[in-house]
């Protein structure tokens, strides 16, 4: 297959109409291409395993269920060596994830929606469900997770089942249950880049009659990251008796990273028709070292970066292996109100907690009641220098805390006859607190340290309260016309209520830090409402090819706007008095899509087709500015925006004994249709900086992004995968596993950066191979992650303090631009002990 053709037809200057086109061409195609094939059995071949599936909440066959799903299974998660969401993009076409600020957060985009992950009180386009509990705040988006069954991505909207936050889709994943038989796993890894050990150990199997359980247990603890750090570093005393930087040192300056994670469950079956799953997990995520440590400067606008300290063979203006950061002042801890004292180079600790009850009752032989009780639990600190340049200046911390509750209750019918229905309710709780606090230093007016000493000015603390209660109800109806026919329609009422609270101190240093002053809200708390139809249409052509058709529409609340400036609201509106106006509106989409689910040759080749064509109204995003020279990441509506594309998947267990094939392709269009926001420091006129000029200067300040594409959507994205197992000895087999994933070219920003600023199109290609017993006892093996170490990512903004003369055709003014770097090789060696 000739990619780079793709990749030119995929990103060419087509229009809307014509795209549309060449969807539904491809898709007749391939639909009329594959009806005419008569099964024949590949000698040799084994058939494809059945896998299950919940996407609608019940268990149904992966081929037989009417929703556009990529399933992972437990094999492929542990050979890709999926241990978080942040990984699934690389393997999953249509999906873009990374992680953002040293782990706190990540991005998640899925066929080009997605809202950031910045903004601690926002919901995610993109929600994340485990074990049947939703969780919506990005602060999941990087745990660390092992032991696992399987991960279903499910993609479009999914408000009937799902709920309020899954307008771009939902990533379910599904922990391992207990076994009726003793089962005890011993793994040992190690990761040479990161010089990384990592330990886990699983043990399951009956506690009685009707009681079992599972515990699993994973330790890692990195002494370095895939990065070298440049940094000045020496610290010395000053004139003034105040510690100044003096030296650069141009060895590497290790982040440690340490995690650990537990998870428990219980499983009760007292009768033939009651079960009850109790989970309880815990992770933790530490890091001692800069925080905030993969922002590099990835493309410069004057040709040479503009800071203070430019360092030759690092700053080159380019995403690498090589990032400059300033060590922190301990002058600047020492004033800093969350952290007093601290002296160190930053750290970061998370810790979240997530408890699951799910509770299934026959009450009948037609009539079943699922009760699903959640919990979860994040609390973390951050503290570090944020200046992304070699002098330290810029000293921020964080406190967060999230804390949820959710109950969802469902009523299913199993009815020998062609009707069935689903009615059910549900009801959330969350408050989520946090806390910001920033130190400016010397170099925020250019100066070098050492001329000039300390110079730590507290610009302040921000406190940011808010809680929501949401609750729904939903019903679902299912119709099987006849033996080929079936219909389906339900429909999700939504109500959600948010209240939050604002509070600023300014040139309030530690210990105490001033007093708080509160900040008026113009709405304080308001509401949503929304109401979500889904019908769904299934035709089962025969036993093995099913064609279905959709029209949902979905829902995501509006919210507060919590971004950072503490100097700015304090002068506005903490001494004016006046109202201040931060609540943005919801997020609605309707749309339909049609597929293919077929299963061919004698069960050996999987063949599933789906289109789509989504319009989305008020689809919210997050944008990076700097308020004051400080970052902030602000939360805005875009009017509207439309997502049609094509998706392939297929895989073929070929008639060569133990090889199977995976390719699988997503063509994408995701545009705003309409959307004017402001323009980027430094953008000039020729780079779409032409609207709303100033009314004293006659500067431009917006920028018209209509028909423009959206953040991380990728026109093409792909991945091709081969696996063979073949036996050695009598004993013995080996396993060989090779996958690459393909992302062509996407604006990483939601501004309208010029096309040589996107993230580039790439590859990331993984490689496993093992060495395991007939009798499953031991397995030795061997993973390469990333082979080609390719840099990419999903979060670019103007770099700070660089910019200027915004709206004009003067270019002297043209920012650098930093992102978010992620990516670098990954080398795994470890073996495997069942019993």
């Amino acid at each position: 297959m000739n990619l780079s053709k793709i990749t030119q037809f995929s990103s060419g200057e087509y229009s809307r109409s014509n795209r549309s086109f060449a969807i539904t061409f491809a898709f007749v195609c391939g639909i009329t291409a594959i009806l005419p094939v008569t099964s024949v059995q590949a000698e040799g071949a084994a058939a494809i395993e059945e896998i299950i599936v919940t996407a609608r909440k019940r268990e149904e066959s992966l081929q037989e269920v009417p929703v556009a799903v990529t399933v992972l299974t437990s094999e492929m998660i542990e050979s890709q060596r999926i241990e978080g969401i942040k990984d699934l993009g690389t393997i999953v076409p249509g999906l873009v994830t990374t992680e953002t600020v040293s782990s706190t957060y990540g991005n998640v985009y899925l066929r080009g929606v997605g809202s950031g992950a910045l903004s601690v009180v926002m919901d995610q386009a993109v929600s994340v469900n485990i074990d049947g509990v939703g969780i919506s705040s990005a602060a999941l988006m990087n745990a660390g997770l092992f032991d696992l069954d399987r991960i279903e991505v499910l993609r479009g909207p999914q408000a009937l089942f799902f709920g309020k936050n899954s307008p771009g889709g939902v990533i379910a994943i599904h922990t391992k249950d207990p076994t009726d038989v003793f089962e005890f796993e011993l793994t040992a890894m190690y990761e040479t880049e990161g010089d990384e050990p990592i330990v886990r150990a699983v043990v399951s199997g009956p506690l009685g009659d009707t009681l079992s359980g599972r515990l699993s247990m994973g330790w890692s603890d990195a002494g370095k990251g895939r990065f070298e750090w440049h940094n000045f570093d020496v610290f010395e005393t000053g004139p003034d008796g105040n510690p100044v930087q003096t030296a650069f040192a141009t060895s590497s300056d290790p982040v440690e990273t340490e995690k650990i994670y537990a998870m428990g469950t219980l499983l009760w079956e007292p009768t033939d028709r009651l079960a009850a799953t109790l989970k309880y997990a815990y992770l933790e995520d530490t890091q001692e070292g800069h925080t905030n440590f993969n922002f590099q400067r990835s493309h410069c606008g004057q040709g040479a970066p503009q800071v203070n300290y430019p360092v030759p063979g690092v700053d080159n203006c380019k995403m690498d292996g090589n990032v400059e950061i300033g060590s922190s002042n301990p002058a600047f801890g020492a004033i800093d109100p969350n952290f007093p004292g601290y002296t160190g180079n930053g750290f970061y600790e998370n810790e979240e907690d997530f408890v699951s009850l799910e509770i299934n009752y026959g009450i009948s032989d037609t009539l079943d009641l699922s009760s699903v009780t959640g919990y979860y639990n994040n609390d973390m600190e951050r503290i570090g220098d944020a200046s992304f340049e070699l002098a330290s200046n810029l000293f921020n911390s964080v406190l967060r805390d999230i804390e949820q509750w959710s109950q969802e209750l469902r009523l299913n019918s199993n009815y020998d006859g062609n009707f069935n229905f689903m009615v059910g309710a549900y009801y959330e709780e969350k408050e989520i607190y946090q806390q910001n606090a920033v130190v400016l230093g010397s170099n925020r007016i250019g100066l070098p340290v050492s001329a000039v000493g300390i110079l730590a000015i507290p610009i302040g603390q921000q406190f940011t309260d808010q809680d929501s209660s949401a609750w729904s109800v939903f019903t679902e109806l299912t119709w099987n016309l006849n033996d080929q026919w079936a219909v389906s329609a339900g429909a999700r009422y939504s109500y959600e209520e948010k209240e939050a609270a604002m509070d600023v101190n300014f040139f309030a240093p530690a210990p105490g830090g001033g007093p708080k002053i509160n900040i008026p809200l113009l709405e304080d708390k308001p509401d949503w409402n929304n109401f979500s139809p889904q019908v769904t249409l299934s035709y089962f052509y025969n036993d093995d090819i099913m064609f279905f058709a959709s029209y949902k529409e979905g829902f995501k609340s509006g919210g507060f706007d919590a971004a950072w400036n503490a100097p700015g609201l304090l002068g506005a509106y903490g001494v004016t008095g006046i109202p201040f106006d931060n609540v943005y509106d919801e997020e609605e989409v309707d749309g339909f899509e049609a597929g293919m689910k077929s299963t061919l040759l004698d069960g050996t080749l999987r063949f599933n087709v789906t289109a789509y064509s989504y319009e989305y109204d008020g689809l919210q995003l997050t944008k990076a500015e700097f308020v004051n020279g400080i970052p902030s990441f602000r939360v805005q509506n875009a009017a509207s925006a439309s997502v049609e594309g094509l998706e392939l998947e297929t895989l073929w267990r070929t008639p060569v004994d133990g090889l199977t094939l995976t390719a699988n392709l997503a063509f994408n269009n995701a545009e705003y249709d309409d959307f004017v926001t402001s323009c980027f420091t430094g953008q000039t006129i020729a780079q779409g900086c032409a609207l709303n000029p100033d009314p004293v200067t006659g500067n431009f300040t917006a920028e018209d992004l209509s028909g423009e594409s959206l953040p991380n959507a990728s026109d093409l994205s792909a991945t091709l995968a081969l696996d063979y197992v073949v036996a050695v000895g009598n004993n013995w087999n080996l396993g060989f596993n090779v996958t690459s994933s393909y992302k062509d070219e996407y604006n990483a920003s939601t501004a309208l950066l010029p096309k040589d600023w996107w993230q580039d199109s790439y590859w990331v290609t993984n490689a496993s191979v093992s060495l395991f017993s007939s009798d499953d006892k031991w397995e030795f093996f061997a993973r390469g992650i990333n082979l080609a170490g390719e840099y990419y990512s999903a979060t670019a903004s103007v770099a700070n303090g660089n910019g200027s003369l915004t709206g004009t055709n003067d270019p002297s003014g043209q920012p650098d631009v930093y992102k978010f770097v992620n990516g670098g090789e990954q080398y795994m060696l470890g073996m495997k002990y069942r019993m």
